[in-house]
């Protein structure tokens, strides 16, 4: 009796881990999907703000932004795995720049040298991206930071703010 016992366990204890295994990927956290057309909203209603637009097309592994400011438009690819990319600024510089989940937030860095008065100046930006839960809305705050450029500067020139934008679509 006791060999039928140890027999009929082993389908049940396979059965039991396999059903956990599912459960438990089917409740994992989604990523957040960011697809959409969003635009600036003021920050503060006494001041006209920059109208921004930004329209985004997110897949498993990449999120395109096009970002068009007072005219002016460009376009970013990030991969969503945490690889490195290329990255373009406003004023068409150009780095390196790496998305990375951080629960349902996105965050994405960007790396970008600048030359000024004959100096290489390097920039770190870090954007965590965050929509809310009826999808109406996203937040974006930046952070900037340089090794080149002293705290005090940075703590003056570059404060950390945040953008909110709604959607359009």
């Amino acid at each position: 009796m006791s060999n039928d016992l140890r027999f009929s366990r082993k389908p049940v204890g396979l059965l039991v881990a396999t059903l956990c295994c599912i459960s438990l990927t089917g409740f994992a956290p989604a990523h957040t999907d960011f697809t959409g057309v969003f635009s600036s909203y003021p920050q503060d209603t006494k001041k006209s703000d920059v109208n921004e637009t930004l329209e985004v097309q997110q897949s498993e592994t990449t999120l395109q932004v096009t970002q068009t400011v007072t005219g002016t438009t460009w376009t970013n690819i990030y991969s969503l795995d945490g690889t490195s990319g290329s990255y373009t600024t406003i004023t068409r510089k150009t780095g390196k720049a790496c998305a990375t989940w951080h629960g349902k937030d996105l965050w994405i860095e960007n790396f970008v040298a600048a030359s000024m008065q004959g100096r290489t100046i390097r920039f770190h930006s870090t954007e965590k991206w965050r929509l809310s839960e009826d999808r109406q809305t996203l937040k974006i705050h930046s952070e900037t930071d340089s090794p080149d450029v002293p705290t005090a500067v940075i703590d003056v020139a570059l404060q950390p703010y945040t953008k909110t934008y709604k959607r359009k679509n």
